[in-house]
């Protein structure tokens, strides 16, 4: 399912197929939380991951386009490579790609809360 980085593997034809690496991120969070005998396992793809995919993103720029995007971040339909600017023809143009990525980063911060220790609360 991953390499020796723990990143989940993503392939380079965005479409639909961009979507489902977001899918399998949640579904690693959901078992991270539900199963704890299992969060040693799962945590990792997801966390190893979250972090590729950001270290891999890149920023609009409006320099260039018919029209503005108000920039923001776009990653890679694969979470292991730098994302390209968005156009036709470009993965990182689709949107199941970047909704996948989202849902990966939402993920992320689900396994972390999983896995943090719970911070005190205040009875005052």
């Amino acid at each position: 399912m991953a390499g020796p980085d723990n990143v989940i593997p993503g392939f380079d034809d965005g479409g639909d197929g961009g979507l489902f690496n977001g899918i399998l991120a949640r579904y690693l969070a959901d078992t991270a939380v539900r199963r704890p005998e299992l969060t040693a396992l799962a945590a990792p793809l997801v966390l190893a991951s979250a972090d590729a995919a950001w270290q891999g993103r890149t920023h609009l720029d409006d320099a260039g386009l018919d029209h503005p995007t108000g920039g923001g971040p776009v990653f890679a339909p694969d979470w292991r490579q730098p994302a390209r600017t968005p156009q036709p023809g470009v993965p990182e143009a689709d949107l199941s790609v970047q909704l996948s990525a989202w849902m990966l980063l939402e993920a992320a911060a689900r396994t972390t809360s999983a896995i943090a220790p719970s911070a005190p609360t205040d009875p005052a």
